[in-house]
């Protein structure tokens, strides 16, 4: 400590100080502890900046000096009153620890619902009934509005009536197809005897013939069979014609029958046609979610080109963020753990990267990727902006310092380390994850080392120190 000309006042840096000022406060810290002791610390900065030496890790050429500054300068120490021997500084320090601690990266993004739909009216009409309104939790297939379906009932009981009648028609042209093919089997089974009785009377006449001609029987007799077997041939003849009416009469009434069954198919779909057209007055959720808009009232009339309401399914959410190319690729989905906080919400919610959108904003070279959150109470809402954190790599179990306890020199780190001696000593450090104001050390330090990490602009590297412990605070 450099001494000035005056006998009663002593030089720090340029501000000046009553002699035995800074001893008699060293002291009363030490005895009083470490609220007295910062408060100690905290006034030496404001009258003495000129002294300022040091810097967090990684603050340029201030913390370069610095780290020379504390190897150089003498200690600010003061005598004590009777010894005359340098007085331990007072400074706030923690025992190095361990902890896990990320590799991370910081980005936004904003909330999305798992789900979103706007819902149309199908068919044109007057709301009659609206079931829900903002907020509105619904179920799969819960009935949310109702439009007026009077005129659909009409033509449902039109349809359903022009059903009944095509199936009438088709049963009944089932029973003239069964009859004509009756009366096909009468008139094959008539023409069979026909055809029997002009074989019997051809072979009669044949033999009769022969007798005839041996003077056995008169011509009389011949004449009358003959005449029988042209009335049995004439017969025959009708008879056949007989067969082939009856079957063109099938051929008829199998044609009818199939126009009648396609007559029955075309009411059956008319009728559908009509039933889906009434369902479709009954506006349902076609999922699990909660209402978010309702775009008209009771009374209103709907048409399908205007929306009816929102609906959105808000557990889980998706997060969509934006990401610069390079660092996109870091992701793994289903693996990378994703942490996210609003603004509006005093808590943090977990998740994990779903998917990586494949395409790339040639503009701005960002791609966007996807975070699915449960969110079972729907405190996260759709349209909120969220704070992102993805950790890419956990070091568990590592040497953990705050970053503020670090120096930096000429691309080196460094941290004051205590002795149990009392002396602050430099010792260079690797470093390693950077996770906010904690840094991973890989080697330099050890756990249950004391190092100092406020008060190193008042000690140089061998002084005497007085660590005052500060608890680390967790992440």
């Amino acid at each position: 400590m450099k001494t000035s000309n005056s006998p009663d006042r002593h030089d720090v840096g340029s501000a000046t100080l009553p002699p035995g000022w800074v001893a008699r406060n060293a002291r009363s810290a030490t005895r009083q502890g470490t609220a007295l002791a910062r408060n100690l610390l905290l006034l030496g900065l404001v009258i003495a900046p000129a002294i300022l030496l040091t810097g967090p890790a990684g603050n340029g050429p201030a913390a370069g000096r610095a780290l020379g500054a504390a190897e150089a300068a003498s200690p600010t120490t003061v005598a004590g009153p009777a010894s005359g021997q340098p007085q331990a500084t007072p400074v706030i320090a923690q025992k190095v620890t361990t902890g896990d601690i990320h590799l991370q990266l910081v980005t936004s993004g904003e909330v999305e619902p798992a789900l979103g739909v706007d819902l149309f009216p199908k068919i044109s009409g007057q709301i009659v009934q609206f079931n829900v309104s903002e907020g509105s939790v619904v179920n799969e297939g819960d009935l949310v509005a109702e439009i007026d379906h009077r005129i659909q009932d009409t033509q449902l009981e039109q349809a359903e009536a022009a059903l009944t009648v095509a199936q009438a028609a088709v049963d009944l042209q089932e029973v003239m197809v069964k009859t004509a093919q009756s009366g096909v089997t009468a008139a094959r089974a008539q023409a069979d005897a026909v055809r029997a009785q002009v074989t019997n009377l051809t072979a009669s006449r044949a033999r009769l013939e022969k007798l005839h001609k041996e003077g056995a029987i008169s011509r009389q007799q011949l004449d009358d069979v003959t005449a029988q077997h042209d009335a049995a041939q004439a017969q025959l003849v009708a008879a056949t014609s007989n067969v082939n009416q009856a079957t063109d009469g099938i051929l008829s009434a199998q044609m009818n029958l199939k126009m009648k069954q396609a007559q029955l198919v075309q009411a059956k779909a008319n009728l559908h046609a009509v039933q889906v057209t009434r369902e479709d007055a009954f506006i349902k959720a076609p999922f699990q979610g909660i209402v978010t808009r309702r775009h008209l009232d009771p009374g209103a009339m709907a048409n399908p080109s205007q929306k009816l309401l929102r609906l959105e399914k808000m557990n889980p959410v998706k997060v969509i963020g934006t990401l610069v190319e390079k660092n996109l690729l870091l992701l793994q989905p289903e693996r990378t753990e994703a942490r996210v906080r609003t603004d509006s919400i005093a808590e943090e919610f977990i998740g994990t990267v779903a998917k990586i959108y494949p395409a790339i904003d040639p503009k701005t070279r960002t791609g966007q990727f996807e975070v699915i959150i449960d969110n079972p109470e729907r405190k996260l809402r759709s349209g909120m902006f969220a704070n992102i954190r993805l950790f890419l790599e956990t070091a568990k179990g590592a040497v953990v310092v705050p970053r503020d306890a670090l120096l930096a020199h000429n691309g080196d780190r460094a941290a004051i380390r205590v002795t149990p001696e009392g002396i602050a000593e430099k010792v260079k450090v690797r470093t390693g994850i950077v996770q906010e104001d904690r840094v991973e050390i890989l080697d330099g330090l050890q756990p249950g080392d004391t190092i100092v990490t406020q008060g190193l602009e008042f000690i140089r590297v061998g002084a005497p120190v007085k660590a005052i412990i500060q608890q680390e605070d967790q992440p």
